[in-house]
């Protein structure tokens, strides 16, 4: 009725999957019909937006919004994870997906459905496309789904594994477990396959699709975070950076190439608090300590006095 989109995105620019949500929404054109907050960061009571939200029911409340809001406004016992991306329906209130690479899908095939959009022009270029007359912009073409999906399967997920076992290393205070070796193993393996790979192309596909998008982000990230946020120099298997040396340049050039695209979705300054995640665990583990042996003591001098 005010003339505010519909849907709603709640992203944060730390976190890959959520920005490459992001960047699909800023390839396909679409900032003006679906409206996005982005985080300021992730606390005990999971991700905040210290300015509110913009977006109905909570856009006239003054003060922070706490994503976990969303998730309970939709379903009051809702026990779920509180994640990012969501795509939020304005009208019903209601949690539309919270899976990354289903939002991802549902934003092209958005696109798809207006017939037209209004991609940047250096993206309409490279971008791929359908239709009857070739000429309407996706990242996911009904012709290629099956294969982006292999491709997702074989080639990202492993890479976004392997980070997650970074996260594994960080919750552990630092220790190596064979899980993290294995991951970071893994990740080095990767690299070095889709260098080879994309010597003979310039994106993983003839043009580019949602599985670049994905895959972007995560080499973005490797150089700007992961490499020292993880302590992977100091891994068997390390060769370098990505995009500051010249041991990958094929990924250099390809993830240079992304990023030229969706530079308008990355938050570099939302980068930084991937280095606050070691403190932030450590903290609130040191916490939950010191309440658990409070407690004890407590409870100890009640039984005492009993």
């Amino acid at each position: 009725i005010d003339g505010s989109p519909r849907f709603h995105l709640f992203v944060a620019g730390s976190c890959p999957l959520a920005s490459s949500v992001t960047a699909s929404r800023t390839l396909l054109g679409l900032e003006k019909l679906i409206s996005m907050d982005v985080s300021d960061g992730c606390s005990g009571a999971g991700w905040v937006f210290l300015n509110g939200a913009t977006c109905s029911p909570w856009k006239e409340r003054d003060g922070p919004f706490w994503l976990y809001e969303a998730y309970q406004s939709a379903n009051p016992l809702c026990t779920s994870d509180i994640s990012v991306p969501i795509l939020w329906d304005t009208e019903t209130h209601k949690i539309v997906s919270d899976d990354s690479w289903e939002i991802m899908k549902i934003l092209s095939d958005a696109a798809s459905d207006l017939g037209s959009c209004s991609c940047p022009k250096d993206v309409l270029h490279v971008i791929s496309k359908q239709g009857k007359h070739n000429n309407i912009p996706t990242l996911f073409p009904d012709n290629m789904k099956h294969d982006i999906e292999q491709m997702f399967t074989n080639t990202v997920k492993p890479l976004l594994d392997a980070v997650g076992t970074g996260f594994e290393y960080l919750r552990n205070g630092r220790i190596e477990t064979q899980l993290v070796l294995e991951g970071r193993m893994k990740m080095f393996a990767m690299l070095e396959e889709l260098e080879e790979s994309l010597g003979h192309r310039r994106y993983l596909f003839t043009n580019l699709t949602g599985v670049d998008v994905r895959l972007g982000f995560c080499l973005l990230q490797f150089d700007a975070c992961y490499w020292d946020v993880f302590q992977l120099r100091s891994s068997e298997g390390y060769r370098g950076p990505i995009l500051t040396g010249d041991i990958y340049p094929n990924l250099k050039a390809y993830t240079r190439d992304i990023y030229r695209l969706m530079k308008p979705a990355v938050y570099f300054e939302s980068f930084r608090q991937l280095y606050q995640l070691g403190q932030a665990i450590e903290f609130t583990r040191r916490t939950y300590s010191c309440g658990e042996a409070s407690n004890k003591t407590l409870n100890g001098d009640m039984a005492e006095e009993l």
